[in-house]
């Protein structure tokens, strides 16, 4: 902060009588698991290739994402753990709507309540994360868009709707098919809202379904105040 923000600033300012930056973030230390400050004396030093060798970069990323700007924050095998095992549920997740969307014409059909639902609380997540990320609060939205995959959409959504997609003969086709827009439109804004924090599977994921172009290169998803739905 006192040598490179600070002449970097100053040096600006003399040579184009313009700041440079409208906003400046400053991060805190990473520190070892113990909490002191990482030390070879200590014997708490963990390079990144050593967490790369057993964790893929997006969990790194994802341990990165989850400390708060300007604060310390301790190194944690069992966060990349965890982000590890959130990235697996993801990938399952996206394999077990790829082979229900192989029939889909794209087309929207008459949405149940749960759809509904569903649309509704992703209306809600992507205001949440675009105001915490407008204001550089970075820990908060990858802990609400994990939680509403694991959760929300997996645990719940996935589980209500998996006989609409097994048995259209008995709940309709009709049902079957505004279900499958349901799951591929979330997919879609799911990917957009992760790429920032873990987009190397986004971008696999993304490839995969065939959608237009990058993933991260997409523009941040629009809310759609027409989806939100306190009934549902």
């Amino acid at each position: 902060i006192r040598t490179w923000a600070f002449y970097t600033i100053f040096r600006n300012l003399i040579l184009t009588g313009k700041a440079c930056f409208r906003d400046l973030l400053i991060n805190g230390m990473i520190r070892g698991e113990d909490g002191r400050k990482m030390s070879k004396s200590l014997g708490n030093v963990i390079t990144p290739e050593e967490a790369l060798e057993k964790y893929s970069a997006d969990a790194l990323r994802q341990w990165a994402s989850l400390g708060s700007l300007g604060d310390d924050y301790p190194f944690s095998w069992e966060e990349c753990s965890h982000a590890q095992a959130f990235l697996t549920k993801l990938w399952n997740i996206s394999r077990f709507i790829g082979l229900h969307l192989q029939d889909f014409a794209g087309k929207e059909e008459k949405l149940r309540e749960i759809d509904r639902w569903i649309l509704s609380k992703l209306q809600k997540l992507k205001k949440e994360c675009t105001e915490n990320l407008e204001n550089y609060v970075f820990n908060l939205p990858l802990k609400k868009i994990r939680s509403f995959v694991w959760h929300d959409f997996a645990d719940n959504y996935l589980e209500l709707v998996k006989h609409r997609l097994y048995k259209p003969e008995v709940y309709g086709e009709d049902s079957k098919k505004a279900a499958q827009y349901t799951l591929k439109k979330v997919l879609k804004e799911i990917l957009k809202l992760l790429a920032p924090f873990t987009p190397h599977i986004c971008e696999e994921i993304w490839e995969n379904f065939s959608f237009d172009g990058y993933v991260t290169l997409e523009k941040w998803p629009e809310i759609e105040e027409n989806l939100i739905n306190e009934e549902a």
